[in-house]
Order: C-alpha cells, then sequence, then structure tokens
C-alpha cells in the first residue's frame, strides 16, 4: 500500500493536494489530488513540469506545483552537499 510521505500544499480551498508519496518497493512519486482526479507531475531536468493530464489542472494549481517541486529539489540539492561535506571534513 502506498503511504503518504508528507503534504507539501493544499489550496485555499482545500480542493486542491499535492502529496510527496511511496510505493511499497520503496521509490517516491508526487500525487496531485482534488478527491476526484489525481494527476502525477515530475519535474524535468531544464525544470518543466510534466503532467499526465495539464489540461485537468487550473493554472493556479500548475504555478503552485512548480513552486514545491522547486522547493523539494533544492533541498535534495542541499541535502547531497551537506552529505559531501561531512565526507571531505569528518
Amino acid at each position: 500500500m502506498n503511504k503518504v510521505i508528507r503534504v507539501l500544499w493544499q489550496s485555499d480551498n482545500g480542493k486542491w493536494t499535492l502529496s510527496e508519496k511511496e510505493r511499497d518497493n520503496g521509490t517516491r512519486y508526487f500525487q496531485i489530488d482534488d478527491g476526484w482526479l489525481s494527476d502525477y507531475p515530475i519535474m524535468c531536468d531544464d525544470g518543466h513540469v510534466a503532467y499526465d493530464y495539464p489540461e485537468r489542472l487550473p493554472l493556479y494549481v500548475r504555478n503552485a506545483v512548480r513552486t514545491q517541486l522547486i522547493r523539494v529539489r533544492s533541498e535534495k540539492e542541499t541535502e547531497k552537499l551537506k552529505a559531501k561535506a561531512r565526507e571531505l571534513y569528518l
């Protein structure tokens, strides 16, 4: 069963939620959900966000998702740099 790691964003009206989830095999993914429809965005190397069905998502949701995915990417990069620094100085 897939489990929610964390909720990254929820719209002001409470309809849309962006969550980071983990599959049973340990792979993580992002899910946008409005209680009826779901989409699974991925961030490309160039910073573009790809969706399965972008036409279903309002612009404010796509903008918020991009902002949150950039934040997650920068968190991961920061953790990688910290790990390298620990290797070098310990």
